[in-house]
């Protein structure tokens, strides 16, 4: 694992809200250097974001169609492939932006994704991403909130009051 990522991933991904934000760092911090290899399963990407399991298949699924995630099926890891094939999870590639590495950062991620065979990240191949849609308004917005009626007590739920030895006078 690599910090700059899980950086990327706090400060920097176009996320639409902090559930997403979770899900996105609770998934990089598990990934190579350079964005790939992250796979975590559903349930256990949802326990570490303290969310449930079809909100961060859900999550995903939406930073997919914006472009941050990736679904990745070239350069399986072997601790992946070790997994039994009923039971592994969706290996995802962070789309972090080449603009975002320095000049020699990306230098010298491009040096390692060659030694392990992999093509270097370049503006085409990690091209900038859109800003995060704008959250929707809340539907209250604006609207005062109603005022309470005062209820009145049932009276089997009133203890009946009693009088102290203070109010009795001695």
């Amino acid at each position: 694992m690599s910090m700059y990522p899980v950086l990327w991933a706090i400060d920097h991904a176009p996320v639409y809200d902090a559930e997403e934000r979770a899900i996105l760092v609770a998934l990089v911090v598990k990934g190579d250097f350079d964005g790939m290899n992250c796979f975590r399963s559903y349930p256990t990407l949802a326990a570490a974001a303290r969310v449930d399991a079809k909100t961060a298949g859900r999550k995903c699924r939406a930073m997919e169609s914006r472009g941050v995630l990736r679904r990745q099926t070239k350069h399986q890891s072997r601790v992946w492939l070790s997994i039994p094939k009923e039971q592994r999870p969706v290996i995802w590639e962070v789309m972090i932006p080449a603009e975002w590495w320095s000049a020699a950062q990306l230098e010298s991620i491009n040096e390692q994704r060659a030694g392990l065979g992999r093509a270097a990240l370049t503006p085409e191949s990690r091209p900038a991403l859109a800003p995060a849609p704008p959250k929707k308004s809340r539907a209250d917005k604006g609207v005062k909130r109603p005022k309470k009626t005062p209820s009145t007590p049932d009276p089997g739920t009133r203890s009946p009051r009693v009088k102290t030895d203070i109010e009795m006078g001695g």
